[in-house]
């Protein structure tokens, strides 16, 4: 078995778990069946495939079927999930309490021992996402080659179990995700197509890694003024469409607006109110390419009070009308 389940069929409970035996975890499904491993749970296709020693590709596109309850437990690892399409998913891992999946911002994890992972799915609910798991074994192969290797930022989480990390959101990791997902080679170069996607997902993740480090250094913060930083970021990322006024947050982070702002911008060059814009026109750009929705549903959604405020903000930001966002990621010609 190559690893990839055909598009759009039937996925039973037995499905989802030999997919996750291919990425080297365990999964424990439950919910209201009646023949357990038969039952079909979801309708689309999971990808989970070995593409070099210790370089896995996981990805799926379902639709959830019935109500489950799902438990994993993943061996020591480093994994990053760039949700694509449907609603936040949230999973309790033990020690790194509740993580949540956004569409459009990737989510590193960094397991030095086994971690349990408890979520929900839902029935009707559709949900994709694609990225990688690396296993120590992967960097093996750069271990002999004098001085560092590009790799390192990755290796040094991995070896020193860095924990759980929300990335700046990635155009190219998005493309990459999305591409790996895709059907456009079968066979062999299906296979060959999927290695290159996975190895330039790795790539583009470590120089997004090394450049968020490079920034946070550069910043002249001590450790605990970078920590908050970027506890900070997270928590502007899990509430991107409502986001707390800076008063509130000031509160969370029991520092003075005056003082939590300033910080942030010497950790990442931009202001709070900056970044949530950047980071809600990004979403919105994703959702324009990825799903059949207006622009003003669109807009809407990723927290713009209303449809010309958006349109104004997108056009802005990428040089033309969210309008013209399907025909741009087709290829098409826009005269801006």
């Amino acid at each position: 078995m190559d690893g990839t389940l055909p598009a759009a069929r039937p996925l039973a409970i037995a499905n989802l778990e030999e997919a996750a035996e291919r990425l080297r975890a365990r999964i424990a499904i439950t919910g209201p069946f009646t023949q357990r491993m038969n039952t079909p749970a979801a309708l689309g296709k999971v990808l989970t495939r070995e593409v070099q020693p210790g370089l896995f590709a996981g990805g799926y596109d379902v639709e959830y079927l019935v109500d489950m309850r799902l438990e994993e437990v993943i061996e020591p690892s480093l994994s990053c999930s760039l949700a694509l399409t449907g609603a936040p998913l949230s999973m309790e891992c033990d020690g790194h309490g509740t993580i949540l999946y956004e569409a459009g911002c990737p989510v590193l994890i960094a397991l030095d021992a086994p971690g349990r992972f408890v979520g929900h799915c839902q029935r009707g609910r559709h949900c994709a996402a694609a990225g990688l798991v690396i296993k120590s074994e992967f960097f093996e192969r750069f271990r002999d080659r004098e001085g560092g290797h590009g790799l390192a930022p990755l290796q040094d989480m991995l070896a020193n179990g860095g924990g759980v990390r929300r990335l700046p959101p990635s155009r190219r990791l998005a493309e990459l995700a999305h591409q790996s997902l895709s059907d456009i080679y079968s066979g062999s170069l299906g296979e060959l197509f999927l290695e290159g996607c996975t190895l330039s997902f790795a790539a583009e993740l470590c120089r997004i890694v090394s450049e968020d480090d490079a920034q946070a250094g550069r910043s002249g913060l001590g450790p605990r003024e970078r920590e908050r930083a970027f506890h900070l970021r997270a928590t502007l990322d899990e509430h991107i469409v409502e986001t707390p006024s800076l008063d509130a947050l000031a509160a969370m982070f029991a520092v003075n607006a005056t003082t939590l702002g300033r910080q942030f911008r010497q950790a990442f060059g931009s202001t709070i109110f900056g970044y949530v814009r950047s980071r809600r026109l990004d979403l919105a750009q994703l959702l324009l390419r990825s799903q059949d929705l207006p622009v003003s549903a669109v807009g809407y959604r990723v927290g713009f009070a209303s449809p010309a405020a958006f349109a104004a903000a997108y056009r802005r930001r990428f040089g033309y009308a969210p309008s013209l966002e399907a025909g741009r990621s087709r290829g098409e010609t826009i005269a801006r």
